[in-house]
């Protein structure tokens, strides 16, 4: 029963993935923000996918596709997304702050802390860049 889902559920992503590919860019963005503002974020993530598929140097997607994922407690997605957005040679900075930025803004401030934990294990080499974000992000919280 449970491997019928998990087929089923990539059977849909595909067939979702295809069918979004079609659409208008501004057209999936707005479906992407839809699901994102209703908590839907397994159908965001996979718009998002489809967002970085034509717009792959947008640090605005991989901070949400990120949050996203967070918010499914979904690490190698986020993961998936550090990389990619630093494959593209997009500024850490960028989207660090936009993580932060949107955790906020929906209440979830921990997800800030979460990724910057993942990444400091994930890729050691950033350990001092993640520490000072970090750094901040414990002064913001009064740690």
């Amino acid at each position: 029963m449970y491997i019928r889902r998990i087929i089923g559920f990539f059977l849909f992503c595909s067939i979702a993935f295809s069918a979004f590919a079609e659409m208008p860019y501004r057209t999936v963005l707005r479906k992407a923000d839809d699901h994102f503002a209703n908590r839907e974020w397994q159908e965001a993530v996979t718009m998002y996918d489809v967002l970085l598929e034509r717009r792959p140097g947008r640090v605005k997607t991989y901070v949400d596709a990120v949050v996203a994922s967070a918010m499914m407690n979904d690490s190698s997605s986020i993961m998936q997304y550090v990389v990619r957005s630093e494959m593209q040679g997009l500024s850490l900075d960028s989207l660090f702050t936009g993580i932060d930025v949107l955790s906020r803004s929906i209440g979830q401030s921990g997800i800030y802390e979460q990724v910057l934990l993942l990444v400091k294990e994930q890729q050691p080499w950033f350990t001092r860049v993640t520490n000072n974000y970090l750094l901040g992000y414990y002064v913001f919280r009064h740690d």
